[in-house]
């Protein structure tokens, strides 16, 4: 892909809430801000005080990991046993049930759902695809959760874990789920992929906290396109810089028919709401469209102008508000007609503050 996504790891503090925080809450508590306004690692509720990020109980796992000399490995066990923060998963997991059905899954318990992380996070192939179905609504309280992917080795960080594949969930629920990766991040229910397509699946009353890269439904999410009828309410704890109420950190997901309803503590004991589905949603919203270019359409073809000082221009086609192509146009004037798809809208993009912005007027191609 032509673009190039710049990746910041921020020097964040862990914040830990307890479930009663939520448990409390109600709307006459709620102020309508995003988290921006007030930082929430400074807030008296921070019980880490100024201690410097990392953690070296949790360095270079950013927080998934117990201590890399782990005393009491067992060589019987997987290394994310061994290593990583399991939280409840290994205690109720099927993982019988979960090696029989991979990498299909047809999900009706928190025991087999529990199995799936295990098998994400523990068994399968850096690029194996997993499919996972929810058959029937899911309440995972009193359980600590832990997100599927996102997890590595302190000595192994190009080998963690990710969930490729496909999450439907037919219209059902996941109730209550706690998330907590302390230091950490890639923390959502599912907290790296560089290939996920999710839709209809409802969160409830859920809960997660992390240092960067949080959201509910992903933590860290590249190389997916539409999530249809995904749906969040609940509570973020530590919303950093890359935080969003679905996803924290994603590089092109056109949320279609989605809606979150998520807050946070803010430092006057007040909530505050997370208004954006992903932080480059907020960056997009914050950031002013600047038609710098003019686009014409004639016989097939849009012709651009030529202006200077945008970085990492190009085209973007998309058509009923879903992407069809992404185009460098950085020394193309024109774009050529066989990409004037029928029906589609196309405008140029460029790389500011943060994530692609709209520079151009929009030429609708009939």
């Amino acid at each position: 892909m032509w673009k190039i996504f710049i990746i910041i790891f921020g020097v964040l503090f862990g914040i830990f809430i307890p479930r009663s925080i939520y448990e409390n809450y109600t709307d006459t508590n709620r102020e309508d801000s995003t988290y921006e306004e007030d930082s929430y690692a400074d807030s008296e509720d921070n019980v880490y005080g100024d201690y410097p990020y990392p953690d070296p109980e949790y360095a270079a796992g950013r927080g998934n990991l117990k201590t890399y000399n782990n005393k009491d490995y067992d060589p019987t066990k997987t290394d994310w046993e061994n290593y990583g923060d399991t939280g409840s998963i290994m205690e109720i997991a099927d993982t019988d049930w979960a090696l029989e059905n991979a990498p299909v899954f047809h999900v009706e318990t928190k025991e087999q759902l529990a199995g799936v992380v295990y098998y994400v996070n523990a068994v399968k192939g850096y690029n194996d695809s997993v499919e996972l179905y929810l058959e029937a609504d899911i309440d995972l309280d009193g359980l600590e959760w832990v997100p599927m992917g996102g997890w590595y080795r302190p000595d192994r960080y190009l080998e963690h874990t990710t969930f490729v594949g496909l999450i439907d969930g037919q219209n059902h629920i996941i109730k209550n789920m706690h998330i907590d990766t302390k230091y950490g991040g890639h923390c959502g229910f599912v907290g790296y992929s560089y290939s996920l397509q999710m839709k209809n699946i409802t969160f409830e009353k859920a809960y997660v906290s992390g240092g960067t890269y949080v959201g509910i439904a992903g933590g860290e999410i590249y190389g997916s396109e539409d999530w249809i009828n995904v749906n969040v309410s609940g509570m973020v704890g530590t919303p950093g810089p890359e935080t969003g109420s679905i996803v924290g950190r994603e590089a092109g997901i056109n949320f279609r028919d989605c809606d979150a309803t998520v807050v946070y503590k803010k430092k006057n004991g007040r909530f505050g709401s997370i208004r954006y589905f992903s932080h480059r949603y907020q960056l997009i919203a914050e950031t002013p469209v600047v038609e710098a270019f003019t686009l014409t359409y004639e016989n097939g073809v849009i012709t651009r102008d030529e202006v200077e000082g945008y970085d990492n221009l190009g085209w973007h086609i998309e058509r009923d508000g879903s992407l069809l192509l992404d185009r460098a146009a950085e020394g193309e004037l024109q774009l050529p007609a066989e990409y004037t798809y029928p029906d589609t809208s196309i405008w140029l993009e460029a790389y500011i503050n943060g994530t692609y912005i709209r520079v151009s007027n929009i030429i609708e191609v009939p």
